[in-house]
């Protein structure tokens, strides 16, 4: 006859769940490096086109018709027109550095993080150094290239009272 030890069994659980949890992680996602390139490349441009001020031409080769740009210190805004009216409110922007640290794409998403520097010169101020941290999030488009359909930014500085 067979004695039931629930000792046994529950170590037997302890055992076999604990030999699933160390196991790495599966993806069905293939390395998608010219993915990862076209989003790399996209993201050195904002900062060229940033400085030339050229914002239409940003906004139209950058994000999405529906775009979510949530910029610091000021309410988000939806949509190619409200991005570009954001962007063109900005002071001049030089020296404009944005470090792409990490790039992952799963199927038609993407996202890509980092760090950015930049100088702002406000009319008629001193100019403001100025560095942070960014999140983007890139959907693929029907055509296969790819554009930013949410994006935030915010600075390491801290807050200044006015």
């Amino acid at each position: 006859m067979t004695v039931f030890q629930p000792r046994a069994l529950v170590l037997f659980a302890l055992l076999s769940a604990s030999s699933l949890a160390c196991r790495a992680p599966v993806s069905s996602h293939a390395y998608d490096g010219k993915a990862i390139d076209a989003i790399r490349e996209l993201d050195a441009s904002f900062p060229r086109l940033t400085e030339k001020r050229a914002h239409k031409e940003l906004v139209t080769s950058y994000y999405t018709a529906d775009a979510l740009f949530m910029p610091p210190n000021m309410p988000a805004v939806v949509g190619r027109d409200a991005i570009q009216a954001a962007l063109d409110s900005w002071p001049p922007i030089s020296d404009f550095v944005l470090n792409t640290e990490e790039v992952v794409v799963r199927g038609d998403l993407a996202y890509s993080c980092g760090t950015y520097s930049m100088t702002l010169t406000p009319r008629g101020a001193a100019p403001i150094r100025d560095v942070g941290k960014f999140l983007e999030i890139f959907r693929r488009q029907p055509d296969g290239s790819w554009k930013v359909t949410r994006d935030i930014y915010n600075s390491d500085l801290p807050a200044t009272a006015e």
